[in-house]
């Protein structure tokens, strides 16, 4: 299980190597399963171990202003990692030194940690009707309004918040420091909130295919383009198509649920035009067809299906394109949304794109000399 965490984690180096190296002042990734720093050509990717709670906890210390909150679950209860319920005395901290908390959940979900919260702290559940599907994303918004430029920062990725997320289950942290990017997460909260004031509106709050598109989806952070897209409003599977297909060199998947039929073609089509591509989905997927009519025929070896038994699972949603070639934008694309018609059609979710050509080059040198993950190594 060890050398498992290790190889895999190795994959997920790129989004650390991307944000510190291009970025080290706007734009940080976390990892809550070990890597492997021996292949590190001078940045090294930051592995939490046991403390993810606590990095969220620290984020949350930040806070001054305003705690804009859309997780998809708060699940605390657990002997292994008792840090879990101090996210929410974190989150009453805040409230207590005047800090505006406002935090939207899924309505479907139990979300027992929401019980610990201050009860004049205000909270939201997604619609629970047939026509909707789940309300999946997993982002923090800290002090949005600032007049410091400096200051509003979004934490984003795959993670949720329990014990057995922050601690087994694999998962990526996005943090990025930008006033705009900010604003373009509280523009999208605001539509779920229903208002812009501590106080829901649930007669005007949108969810889902009830919401606008995004307006904004481009930003320039550190030099880098970062694309920001929301679910089911901006066509995100058509986003991740685009992606895949501006693969030219080589290309690498890591996903936690894959049903989308059309991006496993996508990605077989760009193998036979001689992109070197492998990947990873967890043993949930591996029923779907896009692994047994696509994946498994087509990738052969350079595709693993994780298998971590009833200890973790494989819960990344990430694509690398070209970070060998840094003359075709490599790119990573993350966040909350797995690849399945759900997502794309009736969840709420949110989809990072970063642009970094010299990083993602530096990573992939620095897989390919992992000798012990043989797929990534010919």
């Amino acid at each position: 299980m060890i050398m498992k965490k290790i190889i895999l984690s190795a994959c997920l180096i790129m989004l650390v190597y991307m944000a510190q190296a291009s970025s080290p002042a706007h734009i940080k990734v976390y990892f809550n399963q070990p890597v492997n720093n021996s292949v590190s050509t001078g940045v090294n990717a930051v592995y939490v171990d046991d403390h993810m709670a606590d990095t969220l906890i620290a984020y949350i210390n930040k806070a001054t202003i305003s705690i804009d909150i859309a997780q998809y679950d708060y699940i605390q209860t657990y002997s292994g990692d008792p840090t879990i319920s101090n996210i929410a005395t974190a989150v009453n901290n805040a409230y207590s030194r005047g800090v505006t908390v406002r935090w939207i959940y899924n309505g479907s979900s139990s979300n027992p940690g929401l019980s610990s919260l201050n009860s004049n702290i205000h909270t939201l559940a997604s619609p629970t009707t047939s026509s909707y599907g789940i309300m999946h994303d997993k982002f923090m918004i800290i002090d949005a309004g600032s007049t410091n430029a400096n200051v509003p920062l979004v934490w984003t990725g795959s993670l949720d918040w329990s014990p057995e997320q922050c601690d087994l289950d694999y998962n990526n942290i996005v943090v990025i420091q930008d006033q705009n990017l900010a604003a373009a997460y509280t523009a999208q909260f605001n539509q779920m909130w229903g208002s812009t004031t501590a106080t829901p509106n649930s007669s005007n709050s949108k969810f889902g295919p009830y919401k606008t598109p995004s307006t904004a989806n481009t930003f320039t952070i550190d030099g880098s383009t970062v694309n920001l897209y929301f679910s089911p409003t901006d066509s995100v599977n058509a986003k991740i198509m685009n992606t895949i297909n501006t693969a030219t060199t080589d290309m690498y998947f890591g996903v936690y649920t894959f049903t989308e039929n059309d991006d496993a073609a996508a990605i077989v089509t760009q193998k036979n035009n001689g992109v070197a591509v492998a990947g990873i989905i967890d043993e949930y997927s591996a029923s779907y067809s896009p692994y047994t009519t696509y994946f498994k025929p087509d990738l052969g070896s350079d595709i693993i299906v994780y298998n971590g038994g009833s200890n973790s699972i494989y819960h990344n949603k990430f694509l690398i394109v070209n970070p060998s070639n840094t003359s075709a934008d490599p790119k990573v694309l993350t966040g909350s949304h797995n690849w399945t018609a759900s997502a794309d059609t009736k969840n709420d979710e949110n989809t990072l794109i970063i642009h970094n050509a010299t990083i993602a080059n530096i990573i992939s040198h620095s897989i390919k000399t992992l000798l012990a993950w043989e797929v990534l190594c010919r």
